[in-house]
């Protein structure tokens, strides 16, 4: 449904389409690019809306439930006469699988998520998960929050709220709207106890119950009851039309993309070419291409010649840099040296001045290497 939204314009679909083939290729580099983020807490009814939102019916199973990130991509097919498809793409294993029958695609979830596996400790990384995609600027934040709940008690919602504390950027899916009390019509609005005013606002959806999955209710049917339980509802009658349904939540996120592309793909560009152009230069870095056994050959010669020079300048005490002290210490290393200079052997400094050099940073060690330290005044005589 969001995608036929998206195709009645040209210049939409066309939008949409160059932000998915970057998606595709740039899902490596540090840059973000619009999306839509779709998070709740468990059991609210998330499958419920992405199916409402694309028409694709999403696997349901026993013991089933999120173990990883879900990204839907929907495209048209310019060729009307094809049969639909889907592709799953695991990215760990970069494994990609053309399913010709979507009921098959229940079966592959199913395996895949065996191999997932949730332990007590897994709720940091579920958080981290979460947060790594609603933090983006470029990410428009759905939250599906039950009627019945308190909005502003959602998990999600408080997790965005770091990231996005004026609401700029979010909105809500209420679901389960046929379990909903007297006072939806003010939290659909923003005003009163446990709503939240969003600026890009909420949108009531109706859910399919469990009786209707069993049936295996068509997506087309259900947009005519969620019609009808909205007319025939009386707490309803005074919501405005923007407030109620799946069609115009599709209506909301497509405009709400469109908007965001618009205005953010500018700056994608200029982050991409600036990305261009600092890869052109890391390209002039690299050495000239070894074509041929005698250009291998010469090029050996002159690293066993720079690796003999290194040798023997370190042999006879002469160092291109000094990893252990500043220019200042340094300098002053050499002035006491030079102040107690007598005779000695060379390259060892007397006792006395090691004692003095050592007088005046052992405060340094004594903070980051105390038992060092110990082990040093132990060896050195004072204890």
């Amino acid at each position: 449904m969001l995608a036929a939204e998206f195709s009645n314009s040209d210049y939409s679909r066309r939008l949409l389409t160059a932000v998915d083939a970057m998606r595709q290729i740039l899902h490596t580099e540090p840059i973000k690019l619009p999306e839509i983020v779709v998070v709740g807490d468990q059991s609210v009814g998330k499958s419920s809306v992405l199916e409402a939102l694309s028409g694709v019916q999403l696997p349901r199973a026993s013991n089933i439930c999120t173990r990883c990130s879900l990204e839907l991509r929907l495209k048209r097919l310019q060729d009307t006469s094809k049969e639909e498809f889907a592709t799953i793409e695991c990215l760990a294993n970069k494994e990609i699988k053309t399913i010709p029958n979507f009921n098959d695609i229940q079966e592959e979830v199913i395996e895949m998520t065996k191999k997932l596996a949730l332990r007590k400790y897994s709720r940091s990384k579920i958080v981290h998960l979460i947060t790594k995609y609603i933090e983006p600027e470029t990410a428009i934040v759905l939250h599906v929050i039950p009627a019945s709940k308190d909005f502003t008690r959602s998990e999600s919602r408080k997790l965005s709220k770091a990231y996005d504390p004026n609401g700029e950027r979010q909105l809500i899916a209420v679901s389960k709207i046929d379990q909903c009390d007297g006072a939806i019509g003010e939290k659909l609005q923003g005003i009163g106890s446990g709503a939240m005013a969003l600026r890009l606002g909420c949108v009531a959806v109706l859910n399919r119950n469990l009786k209707e999955l069993k049936e295996d209710l068509s997506f087309d049917e259900m947009k005519n009851r969620e019609k009808i339980f909205f007319k025939t509802k009386a707490l309803f009658d005074d919501i405005p039309e923007d407030f109620k349904g799946s069609e115009q939540l599709v209506k909301k996120l497509v405009n709400i993309q469109h908007q965001r592309i618009r205005l953010i793909f500018p700056k994608i560009m200029e982050e991409i070419k600036q990305k261009i152009k600092q890869k052109k230069a890391e390209l002039k870095l690299l050495p000239t291409a070894l074509t041929s056994e005698i250009a291998c050959w010469a090029k050996y010669n002159e690293l066993i010649s720079l690796d003999r020079d290194s040798i023997h300048s370190k042999v006879n005490g002469k160092y291109d840099y000094q990893t252990t002290m500043n220019e200042k210490s340094s300098q002053y290393v050499m002035k006491l040296t030079e102040e107690s200079s007598g005779i000695e052997l060379d390259n060892f400094i007397s006792f006395e001045l090691f004692v003095r050099l050592y007088d005046g940073e052992h405060h340094i060690i004594d903070t980051e290497f105390p038992y060092l330290s110990n082990e040093i005044i132990f060896n050195m005589g004072y204890v």
